[in-house]
């Protein structure tokens, strides 16, 4: 049996490290590219669904992937140190021979935690097209405040990503099997471990989830801007014929039984407006049934994140994703992962943050309480708390306090969690299921072996 070459390790190393360099800077340019604020629309029920579910899926996507970066670098530099060994091994068997070169590790990525997008979709613009005051007190159904044009770029950036990985991804399986070739892999038997992790490395960097959610943000914004301009297009022919008929109601003056005729125009300005809200209304549930569609496709997003990352648990030395509550903290331990949820959320915990004062009734009464929200963002008007916690209820007056708040003023509210994170309060349950609340879960803890 040919002996193991340690530049077959070196070269299978270097390879990982370059990859977790490459998808690491490619995830922040993504990041970059989705100008997504508020752009899910704050329309009844569309807009919330869609942001809820878009949130939480191009997390996913950052998350799952970011994870396959830093399991590469891990994996980078194990492999490495196997060939750093069998050089060792041949140094020392033949110490006046020709020696074996011994080189550094490579670098590899530097992110030490999982990235995640730095923009929330949540919320709209509250806008409405021309002419909207015609049928606005007969439509049954909001007018769809999404920027769907916004929506379909992140479709693009997002499928393009995927379609990129996918390339990246087996071009990085082919280049390290070119090396660990099935006939080394059944000579050595610690090649073929590398290989199976070399495979859970590139499943999670392959980027599938992120090309399904590039289908899903293009059929949500294609359908957005083709009812849109529907509606718009319709809300000017009615426009028109209301300007007619006004005309008519003039000329009518000089009739006789004017007042009569003039009376059954309005009737008919009326029944007008009466059939267009009904047109309306359909065009915007046209949207409303697509987001559906959407939203529960991407709920496919999670499971295939939370799958491909559990496959990289031994290369992190823990649990993924994991959703088992952690136990037996102190109180230091407990304020200490609250800091480091905060900053894998984004958010810096010595940062400045506000105070906001709000009268909100948590179960027994009207109360002025004083609340401080991890971010309160006034461009986009957008709230935001961070809970690294098992579950939610002790800290339930604060979080319905900000979302008080948020109503009030017309900010959204986002509530982000670790993966573990239990819902464990009605009210705040009941709140998450009206849109009222926002919740986002990301890998906000580790949970180690």
């Amino acid at each position: 049996m040919t002996k193991a070459d340690p530049e077959w390790f070196y070269s299978v190393a270097g390879k990982l490290s370059e990859a977790a360099t490459s998808f690491e800077a490619r995830f922040t340019a993504l990041d970059q590219k989705l100008n997504v604020s508020r752009s899910a629309g704050s329309y009844t029920t569309g807009g919330p669904r869609w942001s809820t579910s878009y949130d939480q899926s191009a997390s996913d996507v950052f998350e799952v992937g970011s994870l396959g970066v830093m399991a590469a670098t891990v994996l980078a530099k194990l492999v490495h140190e196997a060939g750093l060994n069998e050089a060792k091994a041949e140094n020392e068997s033949s110490p006046n021979g020709p020696q074996e070169r011994t080189p550094a590790p490579p670098s590899g990525s530097k992110i030490n935690h999982a990235m995640h997008p730095s923009k929330l979709s949540v919320g709209g613009d509250n806008s409405k097209p021309d002419h909207w005051s015609l049928i606005a007190d007969y439509v049954k159904k909001e007018w769809a405040d999404c920027d769907e044009e916004r929506i379909r770029a992140a479709g693009t950036a997002f499928s393009s990503f995927g379609t990129e990985s996918q390339k990246q991804a087996t071009e990085l399986w082919n280049a390290c099997t070119a090396v660990f070739t099935d006939e080394r892999q059944r000579g050595y038997p610690e090649i073929s471990e590398m290989v199976t992790e070399i495979a859970n490395v590139c499943g999670a960097l392959k980027g599938e989830v992120a090309s399904d959610l590039g289908v899903a943000c293009e059929a949500v914004g294609a359908k957005a801007s083709e009812m849109k301009k529907l509606g718009q297009t319709s809300l000017t022919i009615l426009h028109y014929i209301i300007l007619s008929y006004e005309v008519d109601k003039v000329l009518a003056r000089r009739l006789p039984w004017g007042d009569r005729i003039r009376k059954g125009i309005d009737r008919l300005i009326e029944f007008n407006k009466k059939e267009y809200a009904k047109a309306n209304d359909k065009l915007m549930k046209s949207i409303d049934q697509t987001v559906d569609q959407a939203a529960e496709s991407n709920e496919g997003i999670n499971n295939t994140a939370t799958t491909d990352a559990k496959f990289l648990s031994n290369l992190l030395d823990r649990i993924p994703r994991q959703t088992d509550p952690i136990r037996n903290r102190t109180k230091e331990e407990n304020e200490a992962a609250g800091d480091e949820g905060e900053r894998r959320a984004g958010i810096n915990p010595r940062g400045r943050k506000r105070e906001v004062r709000v009268i909100v009734d948590t179960g027994s009464g009207p109360v002025a309480r004083e609340v401080v929200p991890d971010r309160i963002d006034d461009v986009n008007r957008q709230v935001t708390e961070v809970k690294n916690t098992n579950e939610i209820r002790p800290d339930r007056v604060q979080i319905l306090a900000e979302a008080e708040w948020a109503r009030q003023n017309g900010y959204t509210m986002t509530l982000v969690v670790d993966h573990r994170t239990v819902i464990n309060d009605p009210k705040i349950q009941e709140m998450v299921n009206n849109g009222q609340i926002q919740v986002v879960r990301k890998e906000l803890d580790d949970a180690y072996f």
